[in-house]
C-alpha cells in the first residue's frame, strides 16, 4: 500500500531544562495516512454510511466522524532514518486495517503490541501519559503513588513522560553515524497517535483498566508516546546461562548501558536471539530494550539516597565483565 506524507509544523515541546530540552524539542511532525483518508465530515465515504433522517444532528455529525475515521500515526521530530519511516508506516498500515493495541500484562506501565493482519506483533507502544506512577496508568493498582506529567517518577530524576521520550534517545544514541547500531537498539520514534483501546479514567469509560474494558462504548484518546518496532526473539537472558553469552554481545549491552546510566537493565529486558551459523550451529545474539529509566537529571541521581536509582547492570555479575 502506497502513503501520503503530510508535513507541519509544530510548537517545540519543553521538557526540561539545558542540554537534555535542546536534544528532546520537537521541530517537525510527519503524518502517515492512506489515500482514502476521508478528508472531511462530508466526504462520500461518509455520505454511503450516513445514519437514517431522523438521526439528530449531533448523533448524525458523531457517526460519520465515528465511522470515516481512518486511524494514523504522526512522527514526531525530525531527521528519522529510513529505519523509522519503515515502522511508521508498517504501523500506520496496520491500524489502517483493523488491528487494534492490545494491553500486555509484562511491564509497570501501559505497554501495548500492535500486530500485523496476520497476527504477528509488529511494534509496541508506550503512552507518556500511562508510564509508571502516571495517573492514567492501566496498572495503576499495582504502584505505590500516582503523579501527573512532568511530576517525579518512579524513579528519582526521571519525570513522567520522559520515559517514552528516553526510549526514542536510547535509539538516537544507537543509531548515529558513530556508534552505527552496535548496540542493536530496535528502531524506535515518537509518535502521537487515537485509539479506543488506550486507558484514561477521564474519559467515562471507568476508574480502571477493567471497568473500561466493560464499557459497551470506548472514546477514542489521543496518545504521545514510543513506537519501537517489536523483535522475534527466543526468551530473555533470564532465560538463559550467562556464560553462553558471546563476550562482544555483552559488551554491546553494557557500552550503551554506560553511556544512557542507565538504572533499569536487568536479564528480562536482554533479548536473547539464536543466529544460525554457516557450520549448522547457532550463536546467540542480545538485544536491549526497555531504556525508558535512563538518562535521570544528574544531579537528582546522584544526590538521591534511593538505590532503585542506581544505574543497575546486570552483566555486571557475569564473568564477561
Amino acid at each position: 500500500m502506497s502513503y501520503m506524507k503530510a508535513r507541519t509544523q509544530s510548537m517545540p515541546i519543553p521538557i526540561g531544562g539545558g542540554e537534555k530540552e535542546q536534544f528532546y524539542k520537537l521541530s517537525r511532525t510527519t503524518t502517515y495516512m492512506s489515500p482514502s483518508s476521508p478528508v472531511s465530515p462530508v466526504s462520500p465515504v461518509s455520505l454511503a454510511i450516513s445514519p437514517p433522517p431522523e438521526a439528530s444532528p449531533w448523533r448524525a455529525r458523531f457517526v460519520i466522524a465515528a465511522r470515516s475515521h481512518c486511524p494514523k500515526l504522526q512522527l514526531l521530530g525530525g531527521a528519522h532514518d529510513d529505519q523509522v519511516h519503515r515502522l511508521v508506516m508498517e504501523a500506520c498500515a496496520a491500524l489502517d486495517g483493523g488491528t487494534s493495541p492490545c494491553l500486555i500484562d509484562d511491564g509497570l506501565g501501559g505497554t501495548y503490541f500492535i500486530s500485523r493482519p496476520d497476527g504477528d506483533n509488529l511494534c509496541v507502544f508506550k503512552p507518556g501519559d500511562e508510564e509508571p506512577c502516571a495517573l492514567n496508568n492501566p496498572k495503576g493498582a499495582q504502584q505505590a503513588f500516582s503523579a501527573g506529567l512532568g511530576r517525579q517518577g518512579l524513579r528519582v530524576g526521571i519525570l513522567v513522560g520522559e520515559a517514552a521520550l528516553n526510549e526514542c534517545a536510547a535509539y538516537v544514541l544507537d543509531a548515529t553515524e558513530r556508534s552505527r547500531h552496535f548496540s542493536r537498539v530496535p528502531a524506535t520514534a515518537n509518535v502521537r497517535t487515537e485509539h479506543t483501546a488506550f486507558f484514561d479514567p477521564t474519559s467515562g469509560e471507568g476508574n480502571s483498566y477493567d471497568e473500561a474494558l466493560q464499557c459497551p462504548f470506548r472514546v477514542r484518546k489521543e496518545k504521545v508516546g514510543s513506537l519501537q518496532r517489536f523483535v522475534q526473539h527466543d526468551g530473555s537472558a533470564d532465560d538463559f546461562s550467562p556464560s553462553l553469552f558471546p563476550l562482544l554481545e555483552v559488551q554491546r549491552i553494557a557500552v550503551l548501558d554506560i553511556r544512557l546510566f542507565n538504572t533499569d537493565r536487568h536479564g528480562g529486558n536482554i533479548l536473547v536471539q539464536r543466529s544460525p551459523q554457516c557450520d549448522g550451529s547457532s550463536q546467540l545474539r542480545l538485544i536491549p530494550i526497555d531504556h525508558g529509566f535512563c538518562l535521570p537529571d544528574w544531579h537528582a541521581a546522584l544526590d538521591s539516597r534511593d538505590q532503585a536509582s542506581a544505574p543497575n547492570f546486570e552483566w555486571r555479575w557475569w564473568a564477561q565483565a
